[in-house]
């Protein structure tokens, strides 16, 4: 049987049988590395060449693998401002389409906004509807008005019961 006894020893033969160490110290290339009760164990030089040479190439190929793997990741590193501008674009059209699918899926109608500049911080908005509500069919849905001026005071106070929809008309 053979076996490897940790990467300093390299690989060894292995008799079961303690009573064929007599046997073995005849021969002169045999190494006994260790005399046990489970059996005894050892080498030749030949084999001890060989684990050495397998050890080094083993050590080369972690090596040459952990050269590879740095350049892969200094490569992909590279097209990471691309990777950026790529899920940038890709976000912005995923959310356009959430905007057509709400649109179109809606029961009333929706209209674009209109950008005002004679009214620098006002936000007005006529029959504000939210869309996620609106298609919950167990839901009858009313449309809000609000209009809130940054000029005229930063602090809006919403009361009402509980249920009323006041976090429906915030968001």
């Amino acid at each position: 049987m053979m076996e490897e006894e940790g990467s300093s020893h390299g690989y060894k033969f292995r008799i079961p049988n303690t009573n064929e160490e007599k046997r073995l110290r005849g021969y002169k290339q045999i190494h006994m590395s260790a005399i046990l009760k489970s059996g005894v164990t050892f080498q030749t030089k030949e084999m001890k060449d060989l684990s050495q040479r397998y050890a080094q190439l083993k050590s080369e190929y972690a090596a040459g693998t952990k050269e590879i793997v740095m350049n892969a990741i200094e490569i992909v590193a590279s097209y990471l401002p691309i990777l950026h501008q790529s899920a940038s674009i890709i976000g912005a059209i995923d959310c356009l389409m959430a905007f057509a699918r709400t649109v179109a899926s809606s029961p009333g109608r929706y209209c674009r906004p209109t950008m005002s500049t004679d009214k620098p911080g006002l936000l007005k908005v006529s029959n504000g509807r939210h869309p996620c509500v609106e298609l919950q069919s167990s839901v009858r849905f009313i449309p809000n008005d609000y209009s809130f001026s940054r000029l005229e005071g930063r602090f809006t106070l919403l009361t009402g019961p509980n249920m009323g929809g006041k976090s429906t008309y915030i968001r």
